[in-house]
Parts: structure tokens; sequence; C-alpha cells
């Protein structure tokens, strides 16, 4: 035993190949400390433990375990460090502050505080906190128990790049594909959006839709839904369709539906023209509507559709708009059995006209039968004011440049 009082304990060599070597034990297992001061073993202070089998004679094996470079870089499990602290295997700690560079293949840490250089294989932290040095052009890294939150600075631009691309996260939240200057909550330049089925689904499930929704809160589903069905509900084509809410009612599929022969249907699916329409239609407003729709009621002789000049027909209610004068309209509809019956609404004042199927039967002013007769009420035939004279023999007929000029003029 050697005991100093006052006074330090010094072990030098004569050679830079000689390794001034402190050993605690004998055996395997024993710890070492040495100081290596040669390019091959490295420039340091060595602390390893005898975990092999000699070679030889008088040889001995280890496991380097510390090292302290005399460049002042520290290595844990590696004579060569690259940089302040590098771990040659696992890192595990209850707390880590690193303010420099921290290299490792695990860090398993319950907390950790990292401002400057993290380059780890595999990370495990109850929560961690990793922070660029430089706050305006860097990015934080932050995990707590089941959150997981990364967020660049004010200047800085988040990326993620594979071999041929990636997506950047620019400091507005907008999310660029192909671009690192995005105008929108997502920007794809020279690329696509696809969505796609795994599995047959019936029409308004939430696989392959893109939903639209204003202030989302119990409803996770929007207020309108656009998917393509590609089989389901025995459907081929784009389904515009309109989800359930609370309160609102009015769900339903193929509002719109665009077909995959180019047809398209509003309130069906498969249209069969190219625009087929289940319901009414509806042309321009005011007393200018052209309205197309149903006349299916026994009111209206059992009608099949109808023509509605300023009238519009809602289940047996007709409507004709007003114009501040005048009020009325026209309907023309076929029956079942061929006929063909028109009706003229007269006007009764200058606001909004409502009538039922029955009061339009009582207009009708003109009946064509399927085998030919027209009805009517009254025919008014009147011999004068036509001109018919010029069928007279003696009817001078004017020439040809005459009526080229009266063209000309008029």
């Amino acid at each position: 035993m050697v005991h100093i009082n006052d006074g330090n304990l010094l072990i030098s060599a004569t050679s830079t190949s000689t390794k001034n070597i402190i050993q605690m034990g004998e055996g395997l297992y024993n710890w070492n400390i040495e100081r290596l001061n040669s390019q091959a073993d490295g420039y340091g202070l060595n602390f390893w433990v005898d975990d092999q089998l000699p070679t030889g004679p008088g040889e001995r094996a280890g496991t380097s375990t510390l090292f302290l470079g005399s460049n002042r870089k520290v290595g844990v499990g590696t004579k060569t460090p690259t940089t302040t602290f590098e771990v040659a295997g696992g890192f595990k700690s209850r707390t880590a502050e690193v303010t420099n560079t921290l290299t490792a293949n695990a860090l398993t840490v319950q907390a950790a505080n990292i401002t400057e250089t993290l380059s780890v294989n595999a990370l495990t932290a109850q929560s961690a906190n990793i922070t660029s040095k430089n706050l305006t052009n860097g990015f934080s890294m932050s995990y707590n128990n089941t959150n997981l939150l990364l967020r660049q600075q004010e200047q800085g631009k988040f990326s993620i790049e594979g071999p041929e691309g990636g997506l950047m996260i620019a400091p507005n939240g907008n999310i660029g594909m192909g671009t690192d200057i995005p105008k929108q909550k997502l920007h794809i330049v020279d690329g696509n959006i696809l969505i796609s089925k795994t599995s047959a689904k019936a029409p308004g499930c939430p696989n392959g839709s893109i939903l639209f929704g204003a202030d989302i809160t119990t409803n996770t589903m929007g207020k309108w839904g656009i998917e393509y069905l590609n089989g389901e509900d025995n459907a081929f084509g784009l389904n515009f369709w309109k989800p359930w809410n609370p309160g609102e009612g009015g769900s339903g599929d193929y509002i719109l539906f665009l077909g995959n022969d180019k047809n398209v249907g509003i309130g069906m699916k498969n249209p069969s023209a190219k625009l087929d329409v289940a319901g009414n239609v509806r042309i321009n407003s005011g007393i200018q509507t052209l309205s197309l729709g149903s006349a299916y009621h026994q009111n209206l002789s059992y009608g099949t559709s109808y023509i509605g000049f300023n009238a519009k027909r809602d289940n047996g209610n007709w409507t004709l708009d007003g114009d501040g004068a005048n009020n009325g309209g026209a309907v023309i509809w076929a029956t079942v059995d061929g006929s063909i019956l028109f009706a003229s609404i007269p006007r009764t004042s200058g606001s909004t006209q409502t009538i039922v199927d029955s009061e339009v039967k009582d207009y009708i002013k003109l009946y064509l039968t399927p085998n030919g007769v027209l009805k009517a009420k009254e025919v008014l035939v009147t011999l004068t004011g036509w001109p018919d004279y010029v069928f007279s023999e003696d009817y001078k007929l004017p020439a040809l440049s005459e009526v080229e000029q009266f063209v000309a003029e008029n």
C-alpha cells in the first residue's frame, strides 16, 4: 500500500509507446487505468476492464469503458470519440442536459434537454426537449408521455425528405410538397392527391371521401363529402353526398353523381342520359322561370311530366311569381293516356300567386287527344285581316330588284 499525504502520485513512461497502467484486482474482470499516447491506441486516459482471455503470456485484453481524450472529448465504449461526448452503445439517464453534441446508438432517459446536436439511432424517454441553439432558424422537439411536438422557430423551415422528395412545413404552418414556399395549408407542385378504398364500403362511409365542414364539434363527418364508388351500392362514379348532422337532417347520397360513362345525375346514381334528374328542374328565376317536373296526380288527369312557364309544381302546389304588376303563367303537360293539355293561368295581382293541381286543371284551354282531336272551350275564326289578295290571279308581283331594294332598306 502506498500512502501519500500532502502530495501527488506521478506515473510516467520513458517512451511514447509505453503504457502507464494502474491495475485493480487480478484475473478476469479487473479494472485498469492507463494513459495512451500513440496513434494506434489513441491519446488520453483509458478506463477498461479485463473481460477477454489473454492472447499470450503477459498479454491482457479488455474493453474500453471510459475514455478521456487529450482533445477533451469523452468516449463511453470507444477510444476515438469524435464529439464532445460520444457513447458507443446505449445511454440511459434519469435526466440529461446536453449543450453541445450527443452521439449514441441508443439513448434512454426519463428527462432530456438538448440544445445543440443529437445523433442517436434510438431514443427512449419519458420526456424530452430538443431545441436548436439558433432559436430564429432552427426547430424544437418535445415529448411528454403520449404527446410529441415538432416545432420550427420563427424563421425556420422544417423538412422531411426522402430520396426523391418530401415535405416542408413553413413558419406559417403551411405544408409544401414539391415547393418550399407553400401558399395554402397544403400546396402540392408537380404531383397529385390519390384517395382510394381498401375495401368495399356502403355509400356514405368515411373511407375514400373528401369531407368538408365549417366548425366541426360533435360530428366529425363535416357537412359535405365526395367519394369515388366502384361498385359499392352498384354505383360507378363520383358521388357528392351529405352526411347526417344532428338537428339538420337532409343527409343522403347522389345529390350530384358523375358517372364513369360521363353522364351526370342529380338526385340519382348511374344516370342514363347526359343529364338525368330525379326531381324537378327550374331554369332562370322570377316571372322568367321555366320549370320541368312531374305532373303525376289524379287532379291532373294522371299527368306524366309538365313544362311550366312561370309555374313551378311542388307536391301538388303551384307557385307563380309576380313582377309587381302581373303574376300569370301557363302549363303544358301530358297524361298517361297520351293526351296533351294546355292551361293558361290568368294574373290575379302583382305578387306571388299560389294554386293547387285542381285549379290548374280548371284553367285548361286546349286539349289534344291521342287520336288527333283538338278540344277547346272556344275557337275564334276570322276571315278578315289576312293578306289573301296576294293569291289573286290579277295580283302583280314586284320585280326581284324591287324586293332586293326593299330588303336592303328594311
